[in-house]
């Protein structure tokens, strides 16, 4: 039996209501969210495509310029040693750039 809220259809009409370059970035997202939580279900929260698992786990959305990706604030915090890793990675490329720049 299916979880109320749940309906893969839906996420279906969402990413189908695209382009077809940006359904096909979001068809590899869904499918990676897939295959790292299996047991989630797909379902339409804040009117983006949402993975629930014991609560929102991940929602994530096409816009004109750019995908969001919103993970649920478990998410952030499981990864939070990676992700200041990557922060930190970003602040050097961008120190980097801003003295490559300034040295043209």
């Amino acid at each position: 039996m299916k979880s109320p809220g749940y309906c893969e259809s839906i996420p279906d009409e969402y990413i189908t209501s695209c382009t077809p370059e940006v359904q096909s970035i979001l068809q590899t997202l869904r499918n990676v969210i897939r295959e790292s939580a299996p047991e989630a279900r797909e379902k339409i929260s804040y009117q983006m495509p949402t993975f629930d698992f014991h609560g929102n786990l991940v929602h994530f959305a096409a816009f004109k310029k750019h995908i969001g990706f919103y993970p649920a604030f478990s998410g952030i915090e499981a990864f939070q040693d990676e992700l200041k890793r990557q922060q930190a990675n970003r602040k050097r490329r961008n120190r980097l750039r801003a003295e490559r720049e300034g040295s043209a």
